[in-house]
């Protein structure tokens, strides 16, 4: 039988300690400790979030259903002030739960983008400068594709009497590579 002096209790260390130690968990991407209890989770989850990589369609789904549904577990603009980065690196249909995604993460400073909108795809509706979602991102470093681009907003215009570009998707950019 293990006694009181042996066990090891977390509330035995300094709240700034024990907190260092799952925040250097979670820069593991160690998602398991943010099932440790509510006060971790909430430690750890702007971690955990700082970094998405969306590789396959589940990927995308599950992160729309995350961000569907954490309209009542998760402060209002979580994800627009702790997703920093996002990756994108697939193709397929999942263009409305992907704009979706780019709309709530409106605060990334680095967008990766691979997915490919044929030219001949009728789908203006999703391309930088018709869609919602791109209107607010103003990451600093962008890799996107050309096609992703309406004709009108492949430039970098810029109005120095009025002090911002005609393409707002640039006005951070210090970092740019199109395919």
């Amino acid at each position: 039988m293990e006694t009181d002096c042996n066990t090891f209790r977390f509330q035995d260390f300094p709240s700034d300690l024990t907190r260092s130690i799952f925040e250097a968990s979670a820069e593991d991407l160690n998602w398991g400790c943010a099932l440790v209890s509510k006060m971790v989770k909430s430690w750890v989850e702007p971690i955990l979030y700082r970094q998405i990589i969306l590789d396959k369609p589940t990927t995308v789904s599950l992160l729309h259903r995350t961000i569907v549904s954490s309209v009542s577990s998760k402060p209002p603009h979580f994800f627009a002030s702790h997703v920093k980065s996002l990756g994108v690196f697939f193709s397929n249909d999942s263009w409305e739960e992907l704009m979706e995604i780019l709309a709530t993460c409106s605060g990334i400073s680095r967008l990766e983008f691979t997915m490919y909108l044929d030219e001949d795809l009728n789908r203006d509706d999703l391309r930088v400068g018709r869609h919602r979602a791109w209107e607010h991102l103003r990451p600093t470093s962008l890799h996107i594709p050309g096609t992703l681009f309406l004709p009108t907003h492949r430039h970098f215009h810029f109005l120095p009497w009025e002090g911002k570009t005609l393409n707002p998707i640039f006005t951070r950019i210090t970092h740019f590579e199109i395919d």
